[in-house]
């Protein structure tokens, strides 16, 4: 039996348009989303409270709860592929319409780098 690790993607950042034909762009953007859910991890009761000011149903403690226990990380999508094509194969195979009916094509993946 094979096993894997208990991942599942949960957000992402789409790359459209004209934006996918300025990579350093595309990498900067991935760097200070890494950079920014480092400071959060790092900075728990801080970001608590600034997005507690912003989201009127989240406490500052709830927040900063979270993300003491949270195991979100900043993954490439390059670095993600095997979990995307697991997730994205399972909602194929319960529903297809959930996916466009197939899996993502080579495109979806297009310009990806590993970290």
């Amino acid at each position: 039996m094979f096993a894997r690790t208990a991942r599942i993607p949960q957000a992402g950042i789409a790359v459209m348009g004209a934006l996918r034909e300025r990579p350093e762009l595309v990498a900067r953007i991935e760097t200070e989303y890494a950079r920014a859910l480092k400071w959060c991890k790092d900075n728990a009761e801080a970001c608590g409270k600034a997005v507690a000011a912003r989201i009127d149903l989240l406490s500052p403690e709830a927040v900063k709860d979270s993300i003491a226990v949270s195991q979100l990380e900043a993954v490439s999508v390059a670095d993600a592929r095997a979990e995307l094509e697991f997730m994205f194969g399972k909602l194929v195979a319960k529903n297809p319409a959930l996916v466009g009916g197939k899996l993502p094509d080579e495109g979806f993946y297009a310009g990806a780098t590993k970290r």
